[in-house]
């Protein structure tokens, strides 16, 4: 069930299908070609340096992100990566480029199946390709989050300003309390994903429906979510109320769109 308060929040931020240009990317994606998008070679490199971004993080040559599509998924997990796709291209000025797997031409992020979670690298990759790992529980929300880090974007509750938005963050304590009822590696990786990271600047305004945004429950892990829910009773974190953050339901927000545009000085 959607939260009545997040109704008008879809009619403002669902991004309409494109069935064309699925159609097209579909196309793509069966033969394999490059698109019309120009690469530079791959000695050139090109550097955020403004932005809600990591220091150093790499920038898409011409603006165009080059991907490919395992073929090991469902028909289902094709169109929810696609349409993922889509979503980006149609509500930025970012090109996406579908490419073979084994085209060394280009530098490209690969999409490819694992058995848990979701899971991208940042930026454009500088020698080895990227990877974004989806499993059957990323749901299209959770595909176009990971092509946000795949174009530069950190999370939104990881910002150096998110203290003033978001309280009762998960602390040590409770981090030992989850590696003795898990592991350490999953409580190593829950500190990696919500602490503060270091970025170029943080001027753009803190957005409690970004895409970029985790709510306060796990969204791809059920036995945690569950475990904190019911038996911890403590979320990730809270809203400065103390209030529960309702995960973003889809799409860009605007302030997702001005971010990626501002890092990659782009006109709105």
């Amino acid at each position: 069930m959607i939260p009545k308060e997040d109704v008008n929040i879809i009619k403002i931020f669902q991004s309409p299908i494109n069935n064309n240009e699925i159609k097209k990317l579909y196309n793509q994606l069966a033969n394999h070609t490059t698109g019309k998008a120009k690469i530079e070679s791959k000695g050139s490199r090109r550097i955020a340096t403004v932005g809600v971004t990591i220091p150093g993080t790499r920038l898409w040559s011409n603006n165009t992100v080059n991907v490919s599509v395992s073929p090991d998924f469902s028909n289902e997990q094709k169109n929810n990566i696609l349409t993922a796709i889509d979503i980006w291209h149609t509500n930025t000025s970012l090109n996406f480029n579908i490419v073979d797997v084994n085209d060394g031409t280009v530098q490209k992020v690969n999409i490819i199946p694992t058995a848990s979670g979701c899971r991208s690298t940042t930026g454009m990759p500088s020698i080895h390709d990227g990877t974004i790992q989806l499993s059957p529980t990323c749901d299209i929300q959770s595909i176009i989050h990971e092509i946000g880090h795949t174009v530069g974007l950190i999370h939104e509750h990881q910002r150096p300003l998110r203290d003033t938005y978001l309280k009762n963050v998960l602390n040590e304590q409770d981090l030992s309390v989850i590696a003795s009822a898990f592991s350490e590696s999953l409580a190593n990786s829950i500190r990696y994903n919500l602490e503060i990271e270091e970025v170029i600047d943080d001027l753009d305004p803190f957005d409690m429906h970004s895409v970029m945004l985790y709510g306060s429950w796990p969204r791809n892990n059920q036995e945690l979510s569950d475990y904190l829910k019911y038996q911890y009773q403590k979320p990730f974190y809270t809203d400065a109320n103390g209030q529960e953050v309702v995960r973003p339901t889809y799409g860009l927000t605007p302030n997702d769109i001005k971010k990626v545009h501002r890092i990659y000085g782009m006109a709105d």
